[in-house]
């Protein structure tokens, strides 16, 4: 999982204080093809290939960004329309993705890309909430530390807030889309091929420290973020392991979107 991460990414930009190489990236596809041809992880062969997909969609996401039109366009351009035009740049990893489940026999159900049961509860010692309920407290208790990591890292300006409601339609569109396709690539896709190899814990693990790694550079983004990033990974990924399907983890992740693409906003001097 680390190997298909970021994080070969990121030591390399903070150790060197340059982006990565395209050789560098290449060696992460040649590692993980490799690794596909392992007796030992033959079990979780299927998560393999799709880190292969996800990779590969990530470096054609480079690609894209490396472009004169793209570097001219971004230099110019506030951070908020950068934000907004992200999600559509990573339908090229969510495709990775989505290329290595052709022939898998997975089902949408498999897939969680159902809108689950929300029926279904939640239990938390003595007590048991359905997900109808949780879903909202979640994302409400996601949303007090994600506001203050973004105070420090995004600086939004609270005076700045009637700038928001013009855009809340493409904050709306942001949220639903960014949601969508990590949820998708990030826990439905990788949890239906690793619960079966290793169980809903260990399954719900790898794919949360692979969702906070790759916030390093995003929002939240640092240390900080990775931390807070894994934690809300695995809530998401309860939450879709509890309802059996992507409507409550779409929900409580649009929610966090939303005010992050706000914050962005509100810091634009």
């Amino acid at each position: 999982m680390l190997v298909g991460s970021t994080l070969p990414r990121v030591l390399w930009r903070e150790l060197a204080h340059q982006d990565a190489p395209p050789l560098l990236l290449l060696a992460q596809l040649v590692v993980l093809v490799g690794l596909t041809g392992l007796d030992a992880t033959r079990p979780v062969r299927g998560y393999v290939v799709l880190l292969v997909g996800m990779v590969a969609g990530d470096d054609a996401y480079l690609v894209v960004r490396s472009t004169a039109a793209w570097q001219t366009w971004s230099a110019h351009a506030p951070d908020y329309k950068r934000l907004f035009i992200d999600p559509f740049f990573e339908l090229l990893p969510s495709a990775g993705v989505a290329l290595t489940l052709i022939g898998s026999r997975l089902t949408r159900a498999d897939l969680s890309l159902v809108v689950g049961d929300l029926s279904q509860r939640l239990r938390i010692g003595r007590f048991a909430l359905t997900w109808r309920v949780a879903t909202l407290l979640v994302a409400l208790i996601l949303a007090g530390p994600l506001l203050v990591q973004l105070s420090f890292t995004v600086g939004p300006d609270s005076s700045a807030l009637p700038r928001v409601v013009p855009l809340v339609p493409a904050a709306l569109i942001f949220a639903g889309l960014n949601a969508f396709l990590e949820e998708f690539r990030f826990r439905a896709a990788p949890l239906a091929r690793l619960v079966p190899a290793l169980g809903a814990g260990h399954a719900l693990l790898v794919t949360s420290v692979l969702f906070g790694v790759g916030h390093y550079y995003g929002h939240p983004s640092g240390p900080s973020g990775v931390l807070l990033a894994a934690i809300a990974g695995w809530l998401l990924g309860l939450a879709m392991r509890g309802t059996g399907g992507i409507a409550a983890p779409w929900l409580i992740h649009g929610f966090q979107d939303v005010l992050i693409f706000a914050a962005v906003v509100m810091a634009e001097t």
